[in-house]
């Protein structure tokens, strides 16, 4: 339950942080603050065109606890914004999330044995990036975990969207982690490589289980025979090739007062809810109004560029400074999760009240979006507005604020966690031990397989504990019926012993609320 508690920072305790002047005109340029988190973790200022700093962030995540501490509310506690989240965790675990976002790090119980100060954030700088070839793209945001090299007794779980083309059975999204700090020049391996992990794929969603941290993303590979931009096969197939899937969006801002010039924008993101965030927050501060729909776009790592071309404009209006064909590079495409170009139209008709224009995306190659098939983009205003210009443009910046969120509960607490590892952890040769319950429970193929070969090799304590640790996490609102739903496969197992202990979690709780 992510509702909000009201926690203000104190007046002039940290100072707010500007936004670039061309975010008030509405101009995007290469200082976007869609680009420039990754960056500033290595810096401890922010400059103008930025957001804020990780170390500043963090040092307002310290005050805000230590208020949190003194109130005796710190165990209930997240203090988040949109790129970060901090918080401390004990013995009982918790979850850590990025709101909006689909990014969500649960600590479950038994995981960290004292109070620990833990933070979640999301950089989109593309040199965060691992290096790819023809055959591998970039297809998910870095996810820093901290604080940098901390280990836990038991594997934490983080979860976080990825944009392959997963309607393409020839490509495989393949997690990647780096043991440097923020502010360094990353080492990225497959978190494979680490015979204590555990990873795996569910549509949308890459699951990283891992006992340390600090840096993960996701690549998708595809064998030297894969399929085309079209997701077709046959004659339309293109070999070696790697894909992504990137969204288009298009916005307008309002009508210069006094200047009648009109800003146009388009973004392409990856079809991710972490890039999808960023963008639209972009667009509040530059007070934007989404135009079409946004469309999605298959884009090859075949070396050609995604390009744009502006067409069809209203009459009424003409096209000022660019002319009507940009070129966004491939390596920024393929590395960075949202960046994209912008429109200034100048209206020669005093009395016109409307604008239209249509703007085309197509990668030449692309056997589905390509020059002569591209993708559109429809600008229709029906009623334009006039802008209004800011004169103090930090007080726009809200979206960096910390508020305090109250953290989600774990379904069972780390006593049963341990009772219900002590019955369910023993072999069954009849079947009724965790290998049940998890199959019972529609655990994912790939977790069973990988928990029962680390069971055996000595790599994992408790099997149990690994299965209901998915469970929670997939289970991240606390619900009863969760729990009733657990015992009611216990039993049906016939492990009758088990169930007794969820049931008494269920009137434990039921006596509490």
């Amino acid at each position: 339950m992510d509702e909000d508690l009201a926690t203000d920072a104190a007046p002039g305790e940290l100072p707010s942080l500007p936004l670039p002047t061309n975010a008030v005109l509405g101009e995007m340029t290469s200082s976007s603050p869609l680009s420039d988190f990754g960056s500033n973790l290595r810096s401890s200022h922010s400059p103008s065109g930025a957001t804020p700093a990780l170390d500043e962030l963090l040092a307002r995540a310290f005050t805000e606890i230590d208020r949190a501490k003194r109130r005796g509310t710190w165990r209930q506690s997240v203090f988040a914004c949109s790129i970060f989240a901090a918080g401390m965790f004990d013995i009982e675990g918790g979850h850590l999330t990025l709101e909006n976002m689909d990014i969500d790090l649960f600590i479950p119980p038994g995981a960290l044995p004292e109070p620990t100060f833990i933070y979640l954030c999301i950089s989109t700088d593309p040199r965060d990036r691992p290096r790819t070839t023809q055959n591998s793209i970039s297809v998910s945001s870095v996810v820093y975990c901290g604080p940098p090299g901390l280990r836990f007794r038991e594997r934490v779980i983080l979860t976080y969207q990825h944009c392959a083309d997963i309607e393409d059975k020839d490509v495989r999204v393949v997690p990647f982690s780096t043991d440097t700090p923020p502010g360094e020049v990353p080492r990225f391996k497959r978190v494979s490589e680490d015979d204590s992990s555990l990873t795996f794929v569910d549509g949308k969603k890459c699951f990283v289980s891992v006992n340390h941290f600090t840096g993960f993303t996701s690549v998708a590979e595809t064998s030297k025979d894969s399929a085309d931009s079209a997701g077709e096969t046959g004659q339309n197939k293109v070999t070696g090739v790697a894909k992504k899937i990137i969204n288009i969006v298009g916005f307008h801002g309002g009508l210069r007062p006094g200047l009648n010039k009109l800003p146009i924008r388009v973004h392409f993101h990856n079809d991710t809810s972490d890039a999808k965030q960023l963008v639209l927050e972009e667009e509040q501060r530059l007070k934007g109004h989404p135009a079409d729909q946004p469309k999605k776009m298959v884009f090859l790592n075949n070396g050609q560029d995604l390009e744009f071309d502006i067409e069809s404009i209203d009459e009424a209006w003409k096209l000022e400074g660019s002319g009507p064909k940009q070129t966004i590079d491939e390596e920024i495409v393929m590395a960075a999760t949202d960046a994209g170009c912008s429109y200034r139209m100048a209206k020669q008709d005093p009395s016109s009240r409307t604008f239209q224009c249509d703007v085309k995306a197509f990668q030449r190659g692309n056997l589905k979006y390509n020059e002569t098939s591209p993708l559109s983009l429809l600008f229709t205003v029906s009623e334009l507005v006039e802008e209004q210009l800011v004169q103090n443009p930090s007080n726009l910046d809200t979206t960096y604020t910390l508020r305090e969120k109250r953290r989600s509960k774990v379904k069972l607490q780390y006593k049963e966690r341990l009772e219900l590892s002590t019955l369910l952890d023993p072999y069954s040769p009849v079947g009724q031990d965790w290998r049940l319950l998890a199959d019972n429970i529609g655990q994912d193929y790939d977790v069973i397989r990988q928990t029962e070969e680390q069971f055996r090799e000595g790599k994992v304590t408790s099997p149990t504990r690994v299965i209901l640790d998915h469970w929670d996490k997939m289970r991240a609102q606390s619900s009863l019926d969760d729990l009733k739903d657990l015992a009611a496969k216990l039993e049906g197992i016939g492990r009758l012993d088990a169930a007794e202990v969820v049931h008494n979690v269920v009137a434990k709780s039921a006596s509490e609320d």
